[in-house]
């Protein structure tokens, strides 16, 4: 009984074992076998065979996409400008840092324009509890714009 096992199990084996590999022409058009399949065999259609040769799966190539004229026009600006997908990398990062800067600096403007505008508006308050409005013409250009601005 343990003979016939063993048997079978090497019977079996090579089966279970047996190895895919590919199949393909490559671009000087010589067949090749393989077990890692190149990106340019995928998409140009390949067989997959096990170790004798027999064919067990035909795979055809791959369709084209099909892309707006726009999108061909976008990939070939980039494909001229950048040599590496680093590069793209590192230009976004400049820009991204020259945004970030550009806030800060919005930032801290809007942050003084309130300071200013809060120093006014104590000074006018300062200055209408006194019953001296009149006296601060600065002021009173303020409060007309302000006024206009309320129309």
């Amino acid at each position: 009984m343990i003979k016939t096992v063993w048997l079978l199990l090497l019977l079996v084996t090579p089966w279970v074992a047996a190895k895919e590999l590919y199949r393909y022409q490559d671009s000087a058009g010589l067949m090749v076998t393989s077990d890692t399949l190149s990106p340019e065999a995928a998409a140009n259609g390949y067989d997959i065979v096990n170790e004798q040769g027999r064919v067990l799966q035909r795979l055809g190539p791959r369709p084209l996409q099909s892309q707006s004229s726009e999108q061909s026009e976008q990939d070939q600006y980039l494909l001229s400008s950048f040599s590496k997908v680093d590069e793209i990398s590192v230009l976004k990062n400049r820009k991204l840092e020259l945004l970030a800067r550009d806030i800060k600096h919005l930032l801290s403007n809007i942050k003084g324009l309130m300071t200013r505008e809060d120093q006014s508006l104590k000074r006018r308050s300062i200055w209408k509890w006194r019953g001296s409005l009149s006296l601060n013409p600065f002021l009173l250009r303020l409060l007309r714009c302000k006024n206009l601005g309320r129309k």
